[in-house]
């Protein structure tokens, strides 16, 4: 078990290294302009997997257990790739009248604009189907070459595609698609061999046309659909309205900031649900109400601590973090850096929260929280970026919107769920976690100094982190056999990827 955990958190080691190199690379070959660009082209790739794709993920996850038990995921596979394919080509016009008509994204050209959101979009949802179903399958090793492969070829494509054809971010995204686009070809081969079938029934993608088939999945998905959508506008729609009103410039030094905690914030997200969550979804697929309680109230218990100990750490480390990841140009976004750490802090809460809704088939309720952040956010980034003062102010209003989520997704989750629990865990964590705030308050100048100052911070985080973890391996009541031996069921597809 634990063998499993080391390969899991070795692959996302490697990751970060990953992530360090990208950031380093992006900043060092693209402009301000050009990096705005690149995450405007992610921002709407993200609307249609969030709105469109990844509700119906959830469906799969949801049936991955039994699919697999009754050797017949390919067929599901085959029909949900007409729906995909669907959605991909849909994508073209609407970019295109978004690019024509309101001038998004205008300094870029249209078509080709249009066809690389589209492209993106369909690769990346395949990609991150197979791989992590590879992984809910138990086939930890594949999962981690696969996701290390998937972002080394696509830095060293988008390299090459930047060397040969200029700086550009249509030059960046096409080294990507055309990265991921092999790595999730090579995928599905291996997915292919591990999950052997009699053969791939291709006529049981009819039983998609059965209105009750169609009902149940529809009942499931669109609630998801409503509640990503405003998902979507809380955590991407600043993008939009930033490059519209304020430049693409301005937009690439605030998405580099607020990127550089994404991205350990999606490291440190992805170990929680490789590691726990396909036991929770175990848990919760056969237990009544008080099992599935207490698989929640564990998850919580588990997650927030690690996401306690991040928020601490970016908000001390984040002047550091950006000296040894991105260029010189970008070193004055580690203010933007501090207020992304309390984004995602309240992203990945919510998450944590929503997984009620999640296990008692009710997502429906999820609509509610996603809409008032969602709707603070648009309004809220809107004014602000009007104002004198956008660069303190946007960040301000996404951060509040976060907060505004979790505390809607609170009562919401406690309408199903007691989730009252004993606090000193959490209180312990939170006071150890202060010792990162001093860090914040001094200034430390050159490369090496920060390297120095990174390393300390660095090896404390990872100290605290080691004991909530080691807390849950040592302790007898701690149940993993879901998601480290073999697990059927699927983590959460994340609908984003920022390099």
């Amino acid at each position: 078990m634990k063998s499993e955990v080391i390969i899991l958190v070795a692959g996302r080691v490697a990751q970060a290294a990953l992530t360090i190199a990208g950031f380093r690379l992006i900043t060092t070959f693209l402009s301000p302009t050009d990096v705005g660009s690149n995450y405007l082209i992610i921002s709407l790739a993200t609307l249609f997997g969030m709105f469109l794709h990844s509700p119906v993920c959830m469906y799969l996850n949801r049936k991955l257990f039994l699919w697999y038990d009754s050797k017949n995921i390919f067929k599901h596979l085959l029909a949900y790739n007409i729906y995909s394919l669907i959605v991909a080509v849909s994508a073209v016009p609407i970019v295109f009248v978004a690019w024509k008509f309101f001038g998004v994204g205008a300094g870029l050209p249209g078509i080709v604009f249009a066809l690389i959101v589209a492209c993106y979009t369909y690769v990346l949802n395949w990609n991150q189907i197979f791989i992590p179903f590879l992984n809910a399958l138990g086939y930890k090793a594949s999962f981690v070459l696969l996701t290390f492969a998937t972002t080394g070829l696509g830095l060293f494509c988008s390299v090459s595609f930047v060397y040969f054809s200029g700086p550009s971010a249509v030059a960046w995204m096409s080294g990507q698609v055309a990265a991921i686009a092999l790595i999730t070809v090579i995928s599905a081969y291996v997915f292919r061999q591990k999950v052997p079938e009699p053969g791939i029934p291709h006529g049981g993608v009819l039983q998609y046309a059965n209105k009750v088939v169609f009902a149940n999945i529809a009942g499931f998905a669109i609630p998801l659909a409503g509640a990503a959508f405003f998902m979507w506008a809380q955590s991407q729609s600043y993008r939009v309205v930033v490059e519209k009103i304020n430049g693409a410039e301005f937009l690439g030094y605030l998405a580099v900031g607020f990127s550089i905690a994404t991205s350990v914030a999606g490291i440190l997200e992805s170990l929680v649900q490789q590691i726990y969550l396909p036991g929770f979804y175990r848990r919760i697929s056969g237990g009544d109400k008080a099992a599935r309680h207490a698989a929640l109230a564990e998850l919580a218990a588990k997650a927030i601590p690690v996401y306690i100990i991040y928020l601490f750490f970016i908000i001390g480390s984040a002047e550091y973090l950006v000296s040894f990841l991105v260029a010189e140009r970008y070193r004055s976004v580690f203010v933007y850096a501090r207020y992304g750490a309390f984004m995602e802090f309240f992203r990945m809460t919510a998450n944590i929260l929503a997984s009620a809704a999640h296990s008692e088939m009710r997502t429906q309720v999820l609509v509610k929280p996603y809409f008032f952040g969602g709707i603070t956010a648009i309004v809220g980034v809107y004014l602000a970026a009007l104002s004198s003062h956008p660069s303190a102010l946007i960040p301000s209003v996404l951060a509040v919107s976060g907060l505004i989520t979790v505390a809607v997704m609170w009562r919401v989750t406690n309408s199903m769920f007691s989730l009252a629990s004993d606090p000193k865990p959490f209180i312990s964590v939170l006071l150890l976690s202060l010792l990162f705030l001093p860090l914040a308050f001094f200034h430390v100048h050159g490369f090496l100094l920060s390297l120095g100052v990174l390393l300390v911070s660095g090896s404390y985080f990872i100290f605290l982190q080691y004991k909530v973890a080691g807390k849950w391996f040592d302790s007898p009541k701690a149940n993993f056999n879901g998601g480290l031996e073999f697990a059927h069921d699927e983590n959460l597809i994340r609908a984003k990827q920022e390099l």
